[in-house]
């Protein structure tokens, strides 16, 4: 059996993608049977599996350079920084230059998206390197196809009213997630809708914008309601009682919690943003301003064949990330990539 040790400190900052994406990672291994290990710096195992990049990994990852495979999940690039932690202008030009050094000592760099790959090839990281492999979701904890009465009794835990028309959103609050823009289109509509946001500021005072976002959420109108961190059971809940899902980001580089709220077939509303194209097809709903974000939720509650015809799309883009697939594409890439290093197989 071979062994898979993989590194995180995503854990300690609840309520983030890379979080999810770490412990969904766990999972597709548990699947395709790896002796899983976490965070074992003086272990040797055949694959070093890097989601992080802490100084101590990078020091694993130096002396296993002869040992071990070792890949990296690149959910992060300077891009994804800004607008996301304080005073970038000060210290990202120091980490990106530790982050490119991190990236190039690995022999796999997987991206989250086509675009990832290449700000990936044009901030400095090898060609050779580089694969793309989109984040996924678990099935199981995500699908659902909730009745009325489940429905009712999930707003009514919230105090959600009943018959509002409600929207969700979800992620860490900060300047980049668009959430100034949620509360806008929140506005506009008017109490007939709910807006939900699930997510906080697992970064504390380190959150660009820390100040303005707090005074955003202390100051939203009364249709607007901010949950906080939730695990992965609430989101679904979360996801459950809605009736649409609306993202408006400034910049991803891929979304985990698009394919998440897809599972309960919520049309997807969305920015116009050029890294989703390739991975969400046209399968979501997209806006360029507050206007034309209200347009389409105004639409999708009032029209109930709009809204049945992009839940469909929902559900057809959900089960294109679920882990069946991923599992498939890491299993070809570890065992392509220790075949070309080793000249073995991985057993």
């Amino acid at each position: 059996m071979a062994s898979v040790n993989v590194l995180s400190s995503s854990h300690k900052f609840k309520g983030q993608g890379v979080e999810r994406a770490f412990y969904n990672h766990l999972k597709l291994l548990n699947i395709l049977d790896f002796e899983i290990f976490v965070n074992r710096l003086r272990l040797t195992t055949d694959i070093v599996h890097v989601h992080t990049p802490d100084p101590q990994f990078f020091f694993k990852l130096l002396s296993s350079k002869k040992k071990a495979l070792l890949v990296v999940s690149a959910h992060i690039v300077p891009a994804s920084l800004v607008g996301s932690l304080k005073g970038t202008s000060l210290w990202l030009p120091i980490f990106s230059r530790y982050l490119r050094r991190f990236y190039n000592t690995c022999d796999v760099v997987l991206a989250v998206s086509d675009q990832v790959k290449d700000e990936l090839l044009e901030f400095g990281v090898k060609e050779e390197k580089l694969k793309v492999f989109r984040n996924f979701v678990i099935r199981k904890e995500f699908e659902a196809f909730p009745s009325l009465e489940e429905r009712t009794a999930l707003r009514q835990r919230w105090n959600i009213p009943l018959n509002a028309f409600v929207v969700v959103g979800a992620g860490q609050v900060q300047p980049r997630k668009g959430v100034k823009d949620f509360i806008k289109v929140a506005e506009i509509l008017g109490k007939d809708f709910c807006f939900v946001w699930a997510g906080g500021m697992p970064f504390k005072a380190f959150t660009a914008g820390y100040e303005e976002m707090k005074k955003l959420m202390e100051s939203a109108p009364k249709n607007v309601k901010f949950l906080g961190t939730l695990d992965k059971d609430e989101m679904k809940n979360v996801y459950a009682m809605a009736d649409a899902f609306f993202l408006p980001s400034h910049q991803e580089t891929f979304g985990l919690v698009i394919p998440e709220a897809a599972g309960s077939g919520l049309p997807i509303v969305l920015r116009d943003l050029e890294v989703y194209v390739p991975i969400f097809g046209g399968r979501y709903l997209k806006g360029n301003s507050v206007e034309e974000f209200a347009e389409i939720l105004e639409k999708l509650k009032e029209d109930s064949k709009f809204w049945e015809e992009w839940s469909r799309k929902a559900r057809e883009l959900f089960e294109e990330y679920t882990e069946d697939r991923a599992a498939v594409r890491l299993k070809n890439i570890y065992a392509e990539a220790y075949r070309k290093k080793f000249g073995r197989d991985l057993i």
